[in-house]
């Protein structure tokens, strides 16, 4: 094997090397074949034509830039890296995150080193003899196990050790899905179906439930994932439109005697209602339906916010750009049951939890 040279720098027996045959031969078939290929055979399906001297796995030297023979073709390659394991050339113990807090200065005459997986501030990947450092001054670092994904912060401090904090990143549970809020992420889950109906009230209570409360729409992107689920929720087949709660409850004094009186009482402004989702920032995902909110319009007043799922793919037909599918609307909160549609779901919104078990 001393005729090859190989990339691969921890070779030592070469034991995996075993020659087909009279190989290598390489210039008799005029070209000089300067790689090495080894040979994929399949004596179950080739059963007269693997053997000792012609095995599947021997090696051959080949031609390094043809890819296509008239009997066969060269369809693949294995790479290999070293293991940073206690056992490999590097002799490199590895530490979990979050078992670490705190770490010793060495002298360079231990012979030993210390290594962060750390946030890399440049533009070039770390690699070669001389790889970035960042000495005693901060750094971060992100890092995950089975429990939680984690960012963490590298202090050097007096005493010669570095000091490790870490935080667990929150996440939405399963069945939940994040959305990014100005103030913070936000996890929404869509409850109903096209056999059921809730009051508002009854669609706080579960939410409350489920350690939530009925979700605001502070996104475009929000209104249209609660509207679209209400439509899964209902199914294809359902055969009409529907309303879905979402938080917002007019304030007393925009419907008692002399409402008229407060200017944001009037109009389309949202000041009009009060919301228990507390994180809402700018109310973008409210876009109300064509006249709307209506107050009593109809007789009793329409405190509360829902918002409509109609099936465009169901309806075509339907003025969208007026009374588009996910609008807001003013409904009465206990009333359920209209006579062109229902009250079938709802959704519930709060902000991501830290996964149990993680520090």
């Amino acid at each position: 094997m001393q005729q090859s040279t190989f990339s691969d720098n921890y070779l030592t027996n070469y034991a995996g090397y075993t020659w087909d045959q009279d190989q290598p031969n390489r210039d008799t078939v005029g070209v000089w074949q300067n790689c090495i290929q080894v040979w994929i055979r399949n004596a179950a399906k080739f059963p007269n034509n693997v053997n000792e001297t012609l095995a599947n796995g021997n090696v051959d030297d080949a031609v390094c830039e043809e890819s296509y023979y008239a009997s066969y073709q060269m369809r693949g390659f294995a790479c290999g890296k070293v293991a940073h394991t206690p056992e490999s050339p590097i002799n490199c113990k590895l530490f979990d995150v979050s078992k670490v807090f705190e770490v010793e200065k060495l002298e360079s005459s231990s012979g030993l080193l210390v290594a962060f997986k750390a946030i890399n501030s440049g533009n070039t990947c770390p690699i070669g003899d001389n790889p970035p450092t960042f000495g005693n001054s901060k750094n971060q670092g992100t890092a995950s196990n089975q429990i939680a994904n984690y960012t963490y912060d590298i202090d050097y401090s007096v005493g010669d050790t570095w000091q490790l904090s870490y935080t667990a990143i929150p996440v939405c549970p399963s069945g939940w899905t994040q959305f990014t809020r100005p103030s913070t992420n936000g996890c929404i889950q869509v409850i109903g179906g096209p056999d059921v109906t809730y009051t508002q009230s009854e669609a706080l209570t579960n939410c409350e439930n489920l350690g939530s409360t009925l979700t605001g729409l502070e996104t475009i992107d929000e209104r249209d994932f609660v509207a679209n689920t209400g439509i899964a929720l209902l199914g294809q087949d359902y055969p009409e439109y529907a309303g879905f709660w979402v938080s917002g409850t007019r304030k007393p004094e925009c419907y008692t005697d002399g409402w008229e009186g407060y200017s944001y009482c009037t109009g389309t402004s949202l000041q009009q209602f009060d919301f228990t989702d507390g994180y809402l920032t700018n109310y973008a995902g409210f876009t109300w339906d064509w006249q709307q909110p209506d107050r009593n319009l109809n007789g009793p007043w329409a405190n509360c916010i829902q918002i409509w799922i109609r099936n465009q793919a169901k309806f075509p037909q339907y003025y969208y750009t007026l009374f588009a599918n996910g609008n807001a609307d003013d409904a009465v909160c206990d009333v359920v049951d209209y006579q062109n549609y229902h009250l079938r779901g709802f959704a519930c919104g709060k902000i991501p939890e830290v996964p149990m078990g993680a520090i």
